[in-house]
């Protein structure tokens, strides 16, 4: 564990688009489009900057998956035993200033931290799916796509419901830049259709929610969604499936123990080969993204335990 305490932190009083009872206004996807790029999310930095560790992160780190260079590759943090092997490679694997362009080795490593006590070094690796994925092509976007139309237009209300009662006590979400990116269309699919799931349970608590009359959707239903959306995920998983499915332990009605135990198991797997296990305070990573990762490995410790 990394001494810090899970709690609400500080990250989002600087973010002007998050208020108790302002609505996220959001453009309506539009399922024609032949690929929906599923954009990493990269908000501002937080407002103390002080430290250095607190700087912005460089655009090749956005705040879910450090040094994805590209929607074809994803990373895994290699081991100790075979950190200190990478780096002394990475002199020799750096083009020399004498060898052609054509010629030049890309380095697949990136290192975060080198306490030689402690290094810490990712390395990046293919991301395929074997089987052809549905919808668009970005894993839970036809899910997405039918939860958010028996939603519509209340999924912006159904966000604000989730961060004004279930975020407070249980805080593993970046609240500031999950309302800002989902605002822009680009949180991931899987994402929205568990916070949709998990606010259901809330919905005639929302004023307006019930100044529409609508009815309560078919909660099975949408869970069903919710978890087919998931298990696409998994096919080629980061940090925002771990999210995903910590929700999804957190809100999704038991039914199949077998199947929670299943879910806690693959998640706590997912997370230690993004090394969320590992304490971040001296990596060379932004304030935020060492909150998140802290924030994200005690969701799934507490869910893992208890």
């Amino acid at each position: 564990m990394h001494r810090v305490t899970c709690s609400r932190t500080s990250l989002v009083r600087d973010a002007s688009v998050v208020s108790t009872g302002t609505r996220v206004r959001r453009v309506r996807r539009v399922s024609g489009r032949k690929q929906v790029a599923r954009q990493p999310m990269s908000p501002a930095p937080p407002a103390e900057t002080s430290a250095a560790a607190e700087s912005s992160p460089p655009p090749s780190r956005p705040l879910f998956a450090p040094n994805i260079s590209s929607k074809t590759q994803s990373t895994h943090i290699v081991g100790p035993a075979m950190a200190r092997d990478a780096q002394v490679l990475e002199s020799y694997m750096s083009p020399a200033y004498n060898t052609a362009v054509s010629c030049a080795q890309p380095n697949p490593y990136s290192i975060y931290s080198r306490d030689p006590r402690n290094p810490v070094v990712y390395m990046k690796v293919p991301r395929h799916r074997n089987i052809a994925p549905s919808g668009n092509g970005t894993a839970g976007f036809r899910q997405f796509e039918v939860m958010d139309k028996i939603v519509d237009p209340l999924g912006p209300e159904l966000f604000r419901v989730y961060f004004d009662n279930i975020h407070p006590p249980f805080p593993v979400l970046d609240e500031s830049a999950v309302i800002e990116t989902f605002s822009r269309e680009g949180l991931p699919y899987t994402l929205v259709c568990e916070i949709y799931a998990v606010s259901l349970i809330l919905w005639k608590t929302s004023k307006t929610i019930s100044a529409t009359g609508r009815q309560t959707p078919d909660v099975r239903y949408m869970w069903n969604l919710a978890v087919s959306a998931m298990n696409d995920d998994f096919i080629a998983p980061d940090l925002s499936t771990v999210l995903s499915c910590i929700l999804d332990l957190l809100g999704r009605p038991i039914t199949s123990i077998t199947y929670n135990a299943v879910n806690v198991g693959r998640v706590v797997a997912l997370a230690q080969s993004l090394g969320l296990n590992r304490n971040p305070l001296n990596w060379d990573l932004a304030a935020r993204q060492k909150n998140l990762r802290i924030r994200t490995w005690w969701g799934i410790l507490i869910h893992d335990q208890w």
